[in-house]
């Protein structure tokens, strides 16, 4: 005969064991109160931000040309890009009081369009809320230059905005086959959906090549393997959105003004364009897994107990399915990284700037969070250190936890010290606007203002003391002067 293992008794045991019942809900109570605190300090470092760099050329084009004029301007002389144009025109048209909003507005923007995106995989919301704000605060804590992807009204609405838009593009996706499963019209939300991916692959060329890329990969995943009752409507969906990126990427394509942007760079050897594309996604990889680990662990960690969480509601996931579907999702995170920075390496042969760099940094969390779902739905057993709590256990589990929270605490803390930054920024600016609306109020047509020093995190450039550059002219007609010039 073989023994039972004898269950420990006792206070101390009885202790134990109820702890591990609670312990994932405190766990992921304390987690999603530290996300939220850090997005939530994301949003209000954004309060200060101002005008700075090109904000006074497209407000000032604005001014003299009037919205359509404006519109034309640009895709003729400078570039394609002519959702950016629209949207940013837009804002400006509404006032420089847009521009501390941004910030915020893409935040919401961003995390109810992620929630929508996640919510059909996961049992409960609170569960979609939280995957959402990991994957917010594991985005950007982790690139290059939070400034100008955040803060910056134009890098704003250049990178992070399509990035809004093209994951909003996968909850209408989801509304989509709802409202066919239940025989409600779909050309509604067809529609929403095309002009989601318009406006996306209109802000920037790392968008357009990045959403092409994401919907043509989509497509043929669908094609090859999804076998579900509403696969037409999917694949209706999925080759609209196509159809409609492909012809949004050819206005881009096709701006008169490309020509004149293109003389600012240097055509590269065949050899950078090839391989810069292909290494540069491990770069990104390596960014977050090694350069950051905290956030690394928290991005899969968390996924992957909603995972444990989903597959206790719903039964697991078959390991083939969840190892097949891990290959095909990482492959596919790699190939779009590859193709969002090849338009970057074709015409200028090198890496696009830190703040375009958001875009494959998003799918890149975005793939390490869905692997860890995936592993969570597929394990067949419950974790160790719930069944058979022990103290060594115990004292692991509590390493993990404390490195969940050791990365948004510390994100916390590095956007608090930015902000400082940027307020102390802000104040210069102020004054810079403050003298220059004087000397217009005085009706001089040259105004000398005190020039302003940017933090080193800025990198943009600032109004000098030659009214020749193109800042300072931009900057004198924004504010109805001849001229302006910034000393010390």
């Amino acid at each position: 005969m073989v023994a039972r293992p004898r269950r420990a008794h006792g206070p101390l045991a009885s202790c134990t064991r109820r702890l591990a019942g609670v312990a994932p809900g405190l766990v992921a109570l304390l987690v999603s109160g530290c996300v939220a605190v850090a997005v939530g300090v994301f949003a209000c470092a954004g309060l200060v931000s101002r005008y700075v760099a090109d904000d006074f050329c497209t407000a000032s084009i604005l001014a003299e040309r009037g919205f359509v004029g404006a519109q034309v301007t640009w895709y003729m002389v400078w570039s394609g890009r002519f959702a950016f144009f629209a949207v940013i025109d837009v804002l400006d048209g509404l006032g420089a009081w847009t521009v501390p909003l941004t910030p915020a507005g893409l935040l919401l923007g961003w995390i109810v369009a992620s929630a929508a995106a996640v919510r059909p995989f996961v049992p409960q919301a609170r569960h979609a809320l939280l995957l959402t704000m990991v994957l917010v605060t594991a985005t950007l804590a982790t690139t290059p230059q939070l400034w100008q992807s955040l803060y910056w009204q134009t890098g704003a609405v250049t990178y992070l905005l399509p990035i809004v838009l093209a994951t909003a593009y996968v909850g209408v996706v989801w509304r989509l086959r709802r409202a066919w499963a239940c025989g409600r019209a779909t050309w509604v939300w067809t529609v929403v959906g095309v002009v989601l991916v318009v406006v996306a692959v209109g802000c920037s060329e790392t968008a357009l090549a990045a959403l092409d890329a994401g919907l043509g990969l989509a497509l043929l995943g669908v094609l090859g393997w999804y076998r579900a009752a509403d696969r037409r409507i999917v694949l209706r969906t999925l080759a609209m959105g196509l159809s409609a990126g492909l012809l949004a990427s050819l206005i881009v394509a096709l701006a008169p003004g490309n020509v004149v942007r293109a003389t600012f760079f240097h055509a590269p050897d065949l050899a950078v364009r090839v391989i810069g594309p292909l290494v540069f996604p491990i770069y990104v990889l390596a960014q977050v897994v090694v350069q950051a680990p905290a956030y690394a662990v928290l991005g899969y960690a968390v996924p992957f107990g909603v995972g444990l969480s989903a597959q206790w509601s719903s039964g697991p996931l078959q390991r083939s399915a969840a190892r097949r579907l891990r290959r095909l999702l990482i492959a596919g995170a790699l190939l779009v990284s590859a193709a969002a920075v090849f338009p970057s390496f074709y015409l200028g042969g090198a890496a696009p700037p830190a703040r375009a760099q958001v875009i494959p940094q998003a799918v890149v969390v975005a793939a390490l969070m869905a692997c860890g779902f995936l592993d969570g739905r597929a394990r067949v057993a419950a974790p160790a250190w719930l069944t058979r709590p022990s103290w060594h256990r115990w004292l692991i589990g509590a390493a993990v936890v404390g490195l969940l929270v050791f990365g948004p605490l510390l994100t916390v803390a590095r956007t608090i010290v930015l902000g400082g930054e940027m307020r102390a920024y802000a104040g210069q600016v102020d004054r810079l606007d403050q003298q220059a609306r004087q000397a217009h109020a005085a009706g001089q047509a040259r105004a000398v203002v005190q020039r302003v020093h940017g933090p080193p995190s800025l990198l943009l450039d600032e109004l000098g003391p030659d009214p020749s550059v193109v800042l300072n002219r931009c900057a004198a007609s924004y504010y109805g002067l001849d001229a302006i010039v910034a000393t010390d």
